[in-house]
């Protein structure tokens, strides 16, 4: 529709329509001696300036919609991007790669909207941040945020490496209790001091008897 309004308020349709062209050569004799018609002359000259400026409306139209339609698919990447399974400083370049991406087609996206997908995208973890974070008055630029949360990373690898220690050292003392045997461990400690149930005295040594058949304290007749 702008095409078509612009070719009739310059009055271009003459340089459309085969009808309007003017003649190459005015007479036989002009035509052999290679004389141009200056009127043609002139007609292929608008003609060649109108073509070039149809083909640069086809140009930026066909650009736009590929323009949009790329747009349209690196802001469907960021969005889908989540920090699980990647270190901090590979998923804050995978977002980084996309936003300049953006910018490289005339599409930027600004300090908050980077900060605003970076945050969407941790993990449940980094909800005590990102409350933090949404409290704070003043404004930070996402150098700062990233530089915040790759602090943020290696306190939480503390941690975690601080709990694993625990958790392996209390699994350990339990595998050590539930191997000992109490029983077991009196048995071997008494071991080599186990003595019989008999008197020490001579007198009583043998038991209740002594001699075979006569029990102790007989006399002889």
């Amino acid at each position: 529709m702008q095409v078509t309004a612009t070719i009739k308020g310059y009055r271009l349709a003459k340089f459309l329509e085969a009808k309007y062209m003017p003649p190459r050569f005015l007479t036989p004799e002009e035509e052999k001696a290679e004389k141009i018609n200056l009127d043609y002359a002139d007609w292929e000259a608008q003609d060649a300036l109108l073509m070039a400026w149809l083909l640069n409306l086809m140009t930026d139209a066909m650009t736009n919609k590929m323009t949009k339609a790329k747009e349209r698919q690196l802001r469907t990447q960021l969005r889908a991007i989540k920090k699980t399974g990647l270190g901090m400083s590979e998923f804050q370049l995978k977002i980084k790669k996309i936003v300049d991406a953006l910018a490289a087609i005339g599409s930027p996206i600004s300090d908050h909207e980077h900060i605003e997908i970076l945050l969407d995208a941790l993990p449940s973890e980094y909800e005590g941040f990102i409350t933090s974070y949404s409290m704070k008055s003043e404004v930070l630029t996402i150098n700062e945020v990233e530089s915040l949360l790759l602090t943020q990373e290696a306190r939480l690898e503390a941690i975690q490496g601080t709990t694993d220690s625990i958790s392996a050292n209390v699994t350990q003392a339990k595998n050590s209790s539930t191997n000992f045997n109490p029983a077991q461990g009196t048995q071997n400690s008494n071991q080599g001091n186990f003595r019989p149930p008999f008197s020490s005295n001579p007198s009583t040594r043998g038991g209740p008897f002594r001699g075979r058949g006569h029990p102790s304290g007989a006399t002889h007749g």
